[in-house]
């Protein structure tokens, strides 16, 4: 991965952030909007799916961000057990926080602990932006083997492992 994709994709990552930041203060402080009332001839939407299960007690692991594949060198892994602690790789560092899957399928994801290694460029700049992005209570969905976790410029796949 070039070094000014990952910077830009970080750049994007924390903006996002941001933004979503702002949106919930004011969603917070705003008042109760009534619900319009459908024209007759509108059609009705559907009622909308309740959440999933987020599946706790299984292990994945990075495969691509916005479509491009990870070095294979480099391990990313993401685990969550049934009392909400995730623990993991961030391709150098072991990592962990309190995650927990939030309604509209969510992660609301505590402060992150990590070990304190170095390791070389690529890896670091993956480490910082796969933990940014953690950070930024991006949506989830988990379809067969697969974890996608989504922010509106950044999408991560996760694989299913042992």
């Amino acid at each position: 991965m070039s070094k000014t994709f990952l910077a830009k994709t970080i750049r994007s990552v924390a903006c996002s952030a941001a933004v979503l930041a702002v949106f919930c203060a004011t969603q917070a402080q705003a008042a109760p909007v009534k619900p319009k009332k459908p024209a007759a001839d509108a059609k009705q939407e559907e009622a909308p799916q309740p959440d999933k299960k987020f599946p706790t007690k299984a292990s994945f692991e990075l495969k691509t961000i916005n479509g491009k594949p990870i070095a294979s060198s480099l391990l990313v892994t993401f685990s969550l057990d049934e009392s909400f602690r995730a623990t993991g790789s961030a391709g150098c560092n072991n990592w962990s926080a309190t995650i927990y899957p939030s309604a509209g399928q969510r992660l609301a994801v505590g402060p992150i602990a990590l070990t304190r290694k170095a390791c070389d460029k690529e890896a670091m700049q993956i480490e910082k932006l796969y933990t940014a992005f953690l950070h930024s209570s991006p949506l989830w969905d988990v379809d067969g083997s697969n974890m996608t976790l989504k922010l509106p410029n950044l999408v991560m796949v996760l694989q299913r492992s042992l």
